[in-house]
């Protein structure tokens, strides 16, 4: 069946407002790191970007944390109640995180926010999945999760805009949680007009589920596959601004721009994946945007003028955009033996880390390197990316390409 938004109804739509909350969660800490380093003493260009970098690390932990656990407790409560209260404790993290009053404080925050966040990340792709199951789930999929990058543009353009009248990354911060409850409100508010089926299954059931996938040998390649994609889309993300600040000489809202442009190039890359992707080319797509991205990405050291800059960032957000909503539904394609929730959750657990390891190793790296030079670490998780791909596709299993 062809994708069409007459297809998505009201739990739809609160999975694209959480993917905006989240995303708003997510970006607003990296578009306004140098405020929040320089007053807390970690100051960016004075030996502070591993500092900077850690604070994805903690948050990643708790997600990761949180991401096992959740398969257990949507079996217990279900995917909708239970993914709608993570949306309130994301809020509270971030809320929290604008009253820090020091670094130590705002990680112990942020780690809040990514207990939240890491509840989300296991069940909203599911949910999509659940409500289309039958109608190709990726392109919902990938329809969904360009909300996130909706979110970033948002998120990036209001912050720059309030960065540039003076506002303090506080005030900044406590919106994005104010605004994170609407979206909790539409998964946990009754509806009667459309009925979401959950299908719930006691503790020993989703252990097996899970034991069964950890034991797959192919599954192994689409965890590191999730690993190292996650971790350059987000290592771009987390870094933008900085790198246009602090080695292009850009302002303040000039870095948020380039968050922006570059999740511009996300929506572009997801909502056309899935207006124009079948299904049965998500090998094809993942391919060549692995590829595309390595290759970009290989230019940003050699950058010197903010506008190529931009463009190059633009180019990569298209690139890596299909790369985590594609690889998951993939997956569940090549091994569809297994239960696709319990994947997509177990490869979120894969994904979370590797936006948090990649980003702190870019941030240890640019200590010792600068940021120009540490961004090369991207293309080297691009190429693997591209090699693991091709090598699964070698394995004898059911072809979802003609």
């Amino acid at each position: 069946m062809a994708f069409s938004l007459r297809h998505m109804g009201r739990y739809d739509l609160a999975a694209c407002l959480t993917y905006i909350a989240y995303a708003g969660s997510s970006v607003a800490v990296p578009v306004v790191l140098v405020e929040i380093a320089g007053d807390l003493n970690f100051p960016l260009n004075a030996g502070g970007q591993g500092a900077g970098g850690a604070l994805q690390i903690s948050r990643s932990i708790f997600m990761v944390l949180a991401m096992v656990f959740c398969g257990f407790a949507a079996g217990r409560w279900g995917k909708r109640l239970t993914i709608g209260s993570s949306v309130i404790i994301m809020a509270l993290g971030v809320g929290l995180a604008a009253l820090a009053p020091s670094y130590g404080i705002i990680v112990l925050a942020l780690a809040a926010a990514g207990f939240g966040e890491g509840i989300i990340e296991g069940l909203a792709t599911p949910v999509i999945q659940d409500l289309h199951r039958e109608d190709e789930p990726g392109r919902y999929i990938n329809f969904c999760h360009g909300f996130w990058s909706i979110g970033i543009v948002i998120m990036t353009l209001v912050t720059g805009l309030l960065l540039v009248r003076g506002v303090n990354w506080r005030y900044i911060l406590a919106g994005v949680a104010t605004v994170s409850v609407l979206p909790a409100l539409c998964f946990l508010l009754p509806e009667k007009r459309e009925v979401f089926t959950d299908e719930k299954a006691d503790f020993g059931t989703t252990w097996l589920r899970t034991k069964r996938i950890l034991a797959s040998g192919p599954f192994w390649i689409f965890f590191i596959l999730m690993f190292v994609g996650g971790g350059a889309e987000f290592g771009l993300t987390f870094w933008a601004s900085s790198f246009v600040r602090l080695n292009l000489n850009g302002s303040a809202a000039q870095g948020a721009m380039t968050t922006l442009i570059f999740s511009a190039g996300m929506i572009v890359g997801r909502l056309g994946s899935a207006a124009l992707i079948p299904q049965k080319h998500l090998f094809r797509l993942l391919l060549v945007s692995a590829a595309a991205g390595a290759a970009v990405s290989l230019a940003l050291p050699f950058v010197r003028t903010l506008w190529l800059g931009m463009g190059l960032f633009l180019l990569l957000g298209m690139a890596c955009a299909p790369l985590w909503p594609s690889t998951q539904s993939y997956c569940t394609d090549r091994l569809p033996h297994l239960d696709p929730t319990v994947v997509y959750i177990v490869l979120s657990c894969a994904g979370t880390p590797g936006c948090g390891i990649v980003t702190w190793i870019l941030g240890e790296l640019g200590d010792r390197f600068t940021l120009r030079y540490s961004v090369l670490a991207v293309p080297v998780c691009l190429a693997l990316f591209v090699t693991l791909l091709l090598l699964e596709r070698l394995r004898k299993g059911p072809q979802t390409e003609r």
